[in-house]
């Protein structure tokens, strides 16, 4: 069984599409890594969720990134996604020249993993699941590996409705 791992950068309206990619790569007979910031050595496949909002989240994913090159197995292939492939693709033609995809291609890991099941075919979730921090530590994103079990989150759209 092929291990994938998504790494986190990108900001909080990519978790729902997170989440779906993370049910589709169990679907395709992927076991998902549970650490979203550690590398993990096991991963043969480790995706990096990016965002290109501004300049610092631009430049600290692409720090992640040869954070993520430095430590990953010799034999692990790194994806990028998110925003930064559409905003910057000469940086990432410069920096990674790895392959990419964004929240506009997701249809893209069809073929990166070359999947039995198609991602459309597996419905859009609308709730994440999300870490608990432990409160005596910062609530950054580099703080993670500080985490408890898992909560159940639910989104809550503007007409104040429940998804």
């Amino acid at each position: 069984m092929r291990t994938a791992q998504i790494i986190i950068t990108s900001c909080n309206r990519r978790e729902l599409e997170i989440e779906h990619m993370r049910r589709f790569l169990r679907g395709n007979g992927h076991r998902v890594s549970d650490d979203d910031w550690s590398v993990d050595r096991s991963a043969d496949l480790v995706f990096l969720s990016t965002c290109g909002f501004t300049q610092a989240a631009e430049d600290f994913g692409f720090e992640t990134l040869h954070r993520i090159n430095r430590q990953k197995a010799p034999s692990a292939e790194v994806v990028m996604c998110g925003c930064i492939p559409a905003i910057n693709p000469r940086r990432v033609k410069n920096e990674f020249g790895g392959r990419t995809f964004t929240p506009q291609s997701y249809s893209a890991l069809d073929g990166i993993i070359h999947a039995t099941h198609s991602f459309h075919e597996f419905s859009r979730p609308n709730t994440v699941t999300l870490p608990v921090q432990n409160p005596l530590h910062n609530h950054s994103r580099a703080s993670r590996a500080q985490r408890v079990p898992a909560q159940s989150l639910e989104v809550v759209g503007i007409d104040g409705l429940t998804r």
